[in-house]
């Protein structure tokens, strides 16, 4: 099987089976052979049993890995992980969750997926079927924090403070760690929703440019190459973003850019 989940095969091209069990497959694959083919017998003889699993993190009730089930859709996971977080404001239990501000990864790509007309409108044609290997996050509407990532020699989380700016973030994760300056990409409003600015430190430390203002939630990821698209961006800062909302993240895990 495909890392999309499809089998390819003779006379009736391809078969999506990902979530299925061995009966279901074989079911599936007969039906379409049946087109063809008199009372057709089909068997699947695997090279290795492995179980797929799907990763679901953040502001959900027990976060952690998944087997993949027959089927298994994103709100399936979200049930398995017992349903969204929920927390204590002025003596109410309200959902803690951000939806808006949730995604799902898929080889290394961030999916179409909006979690808010999902969960909180119905809207079926986000509940999408996960593969192994998908990675959900579901951001906290209450904690306030901003991540850097890539060329510094702390990559983390840290608590937003009022009037934060790029040169003090830097500054909180260790300083540049290979050159004197740097290239800076702050990602704002979510990998769903972004809008993304570029700042240059060298200016910034030149006075040609006035410290870029950080926001809560941004995403700032300090590197010596430019990006000519979002994607090429996000392709950098997913690996190590989702090491830190897994709450694995260890140096070696962080793009060195020292060894490009």
């Amino acid at each position: 099987m495909k890392n999309d989940g499809y089998i390819s095969l003779q006379m009736i091209g391809e078969v999506y089976v990902a979530g299925m069990t061995l009966p279901e497959a074989v079911s599936e694959i007969e039906k379409y052979y049946a087109k063809y083919l008199r009372d057709p017998k089909v068997s699947i003889i695997p090279r290795e049993l492995k179980s797929a699993n799907v990763t679901i993190m953040g502001k959900v009730k027990q976060p952690g890995n998944y087997e993949i089930t027959s089927n298994m859709r994103v709100l399936d996971v979200i049930a398995e992980a017992n349903g969204l977080s929920t927390g204590y404001v002025n003596g109410d239990t309200i959902e803690i969750s951000d939806l808006t501000g949730a995604y799902l990864v898929r080889d290394n790509r961030i999916l179409p997926v909006d979690f808010y007309e999902l969960v909180r409108k119905g809207n079926m044609i986000h509940n999408i079927p996960v593969l192994d290997g998908d990675f959900i996050y579901i951001p906290s509407l209450i904690n306030q924090e901003v991540y850097i990532l890539g060329n510094v020699k702390s990559p983390s989380k840290y608590p937003y403070k009022e009037n934060m700016t790029v040169m003090q973030m830097i500054a909180h994760a260790g300083g540049i760690d290979t050159g004197s300056y740097a290239n800076v990409y702050i990602i704002r409003g979510g990998l769903n929703h972004p809008r993304v600015f570029e700042v240059s430190t060298k200016a910034i430390l030149k006075g040609n440019v006035q410290d870029f203002p950080i926001k809560q939630n941004d995403i700032v990821y300090v590197s010596r190459d430019f990006f000519s698209s979002f994607n090429e961006l996000v392709g950098k800062v997913l690996p190590g973003l989702q090491a830190i909302q897994s709450g694995w993240m260890i140096k070696g895990f962080i793009e060195d850019e020292i060894n490009k």
